[in-house]
C-alpha cells in the first residue's frame, strides 16, 4: 500500500493529479487536506469532477479538513495512513493576516518535521514568484505586497532546505485544466467582455501552461530528481514575458469589445533588460487566449 498526501488539494491541481495517479494506478490511496476557507470561491466544476469519483469516498480518497497548524492532528493523518509522497499546495497569500503568516509557516515546520518521523520517501513543495503586483480588477494597491512574498518564500525554503523539492511558480498558469475561478487569464476575458474599467500596469508577466507544470509536478512525486532539474524544466517551459497591455489588446480584439483602460505606473521592480515577447495566434499562448474569445461567444 503506497499513498500520497496532497497539502491544499481542494482545487483544479488536487483533482487533475487524484484523476492522473487512479487512471494511472501510481497511489493507492490519495489523501487531501484542505481547510476549505474559501469554498465559496471555489468552482462547482471542482465538486462536480471529484464526485465522478464519489464511489471511492472513504475508501481510496480521503479528504480532512484541518489546518496544518494542528501538529496533533496532521499526525494522526500520517499515524493512519501509509503516506509516501507529499505535495504541499499552500503558498503565499496576500490576504491573510501576519499571525496567520507565522502559523502558516509554523504548519510547514510541522510538515517537515513529520516527513522526517515516517520517513517520507519524496516531498514537493510550491512556492509562487511574484514580480510585480496585479492592478487588473481594482486599484487597491497592498504594502510591501512582493517583499513580504519574498520574505515568506525564503522562510518556507529556509524550513524545507535539503528535506524536499522546491517547484517554484511564474506569475500565472493558463490552461483549460486550471479551472475559471483559478484562471487570471479567464476572469480578464470576462473582465472585458463586461466592458468593466481596467487598471493595467505596465510590467511584464511570466506564466506557464497547466497541462506542463502537471507534467513536472508527477515527475517530481515519481522520480528521482532534483530541484535544479525540476526548476530547469519549469524554466525552460515558462512563457513570456509579456505586457499586460499587449495580452489586453489582442484579447479586445478577440471580443470586439471597447473597454476603458486605466494605465498604471511602471513597477519599478520589474526587470525590463527582457523584452517582451508578441502574441501570436500559433503560440500556445495565443491559441489558448483565442480559446477563450471562442468560449465566450
Amino acid at each position: 500500500m503506497k499513498d500520497i498526501l496532497i497539502i491544499g488539494g481542494f482545487n483544479w491541481l488536487g483533482y487533475e493529479l487524484t484523476e492522473f495517479f487512479i487512471k494511472n494506478n501510481v497511489f493507492t490511496n490519495i489523501i487531501i487536506i484542505d481547510v476549505l476557507k474559501d469554498y465559496l470561491l471555489k468552482d462547482n466544476k471542482i465538486k462536480s469532477n471529484f464526485d465522478n469519483y464519489a464511489h471511492l469516498y472513504n475508501e481510496n480518497i480521503f479528504h480532512y479538513n484541518i489546518n496544518i497548524k494542528d501538529k496533533n492532528g496532521l499526525e494522526e493523518i500520517y499515524k493512519v495512513h501509509n503516506i509516501q509522497c507529499v505535495l504541499n499546495n499552500i503558498k503565499f497569500n496576500r490576504n491573510i493576516s501576519e499571525i496567520e503568516k507565522k502559523e502558516l509557516l509554523g504548519g510547514f515546520a510541522n510538515i517537515s518535521r513529520l516527513n522526517e518521523i515516517y520517513m517520507i520517501e519524496r516531498y514537493v513543495y510550491l512556492t509562487k514568484t511574484h514580480t510585480h503586483e496585479k492592478l487588473l480588477f481594482s486599484n487597491k494597491k497592498t504594502e510591501k505586497f512582493l517583499e513580504e512574498n519574498f520574505i515568506f518564500n525564503e522562510s518556507a525554503y529556509l524550513i524545507n532546505e535539503n528535506k524536499g523539492t522546491l517547484i517554484n511558480l511564474p506569475d500565472y498558469i493558463f490552461g483549460n485544466k486550471c479551472y475559471d475561478s483559478n484562471n487570471f487569464f479567464y476572469k480578464m476575458m470576462n473582465t472585458i467582455n463586461s466592458k468593466s474599467p481596467i487598471y493595467v500596469p505596465l510590467c511584464n508577466i511570466y506564466c506557464i501552461c497547466d497541462d506542463l507544470l502537471l507534467m513536472i509536478i508527477i515527475e517530481a512525486l515519481t522520480t528521482s530528481t532534483d530541484d535544479k532539474y525540476i526548476n530547469n524544466a519549469i524554466n525552460e517551459n515558462v512563457i513570456g514575458p509579456h505586457q499586460y497591455f499587449d495580452i489586453l489588446e489582442y484579447m479586445k480584439k478577440l471580443t470586439k469589445n471597447n473597454n476603458r483602460i486605466i494605465l498604471e505606473k511602471k513597477n519599478k521592480s520589474n526587470s525590463h533588460e527582457i523584452p517582451p515577447l508578441n502574441i501570436t495566434n500559433v503560440s500556445l499562448f495565443g491559441k489558448y487566449l483565442h480559446s477563450l474569445g471562442l468560449f465566450l461567444y
